[in-house]
């Protein structure tokens, strides 16, 4: 789960260009990259074994999303 305050919300998810699975990572290293302080906390969770993703089907999807990420990483990430 991610909880965001909503005008730093929307400043972050207006500026994504991912919109697939992996966008969270991309909202993530722009969070930290503005210098927002990111914290994990614990939640109870229920696997839902009725997930809509399917590795065959979506490798190459993510694949292109996660180059496309680390293509926008500074070189001292």
């Amino acid at each position: 789960f991610k909880l965001f305050k909503g005008d730093i919300a929307r400043s972050l998810f207006a500026k994504t260009t991912i919109d697939g699975f992996l966008f969270d990572i991309e909202i993530l290293i722009s969070a930290y990259k503005k210098g927002y302080k990111i914290s994990e906390f614990a939640v109870d969770w229920t696997c839902d074994r009725d997930s809509r993703l399917k590795v065959n089907s979506t490798f190459f999807s993510t694949v292109r999303e996660l180059k496309k990420i680390k293509e926008g990483l500074p070189k001292s990430f």
